[in-house]
């Protein structure tokens, strides 16, 4: 899996290089720049946010929730042959779901493989302790 780090090309997940940890402080220092020292740490949990939506290849929350709304759909009209009313769709548990599935938890990225949670775990690590 390639991973795309900001401001600087992208790395294979499951042969990382041996200077991964200068490739990702780079990365890291380049989103920083101008950032007081005292606010480093929200950069910190800004540039592991982006990391976590790009692995999930998210685009942007419309994009999500459509996504969410064409799959309930399709679960609804499978189901009881017809599609839902809008009360079904603006209830508050179907946007419990919408934000469940927007939480994007690092944790499932398991699916991806030892070798690729591991080097994310690796890049987390080395933001954590720039």
């Amino acid at each position: 899996m390639k991973i795309k780090l900001c401001w600087v090309n992208e790395i294979d997940s499951e042969n990382p290089p041996e200077n991964l940890k200068e490739i990702v402080w780079d990365s890291f220092r380049k989103f920083t720049k101008g950032t007081a020292e005292d606010y480093k740490f929200i950069d910190k949990l800004s540039y592991i946010d982006n990391l976590r939506k790009s692995l999930h290849d998210f685009k942007n929350l419309e994009e999500s929730v459509e996504k969410e709304l064409g799959g309930y759909c399709k679960y609804y009209l499978d189901e009881y042959g017809e599609m839902p009313d809008a009360t079904d769709v603006l209830d508050t548990a179907f946007m419990a779901q919408c934000f469940d599935s927007g939480f994007m938890p690092l944790s499932e990225l398991g699916k991806f493989g030892y070798e690729t949670s591991k080097t994310i775990c690796d890049i987390v690590k080395y933001v954590m302790i720039y």
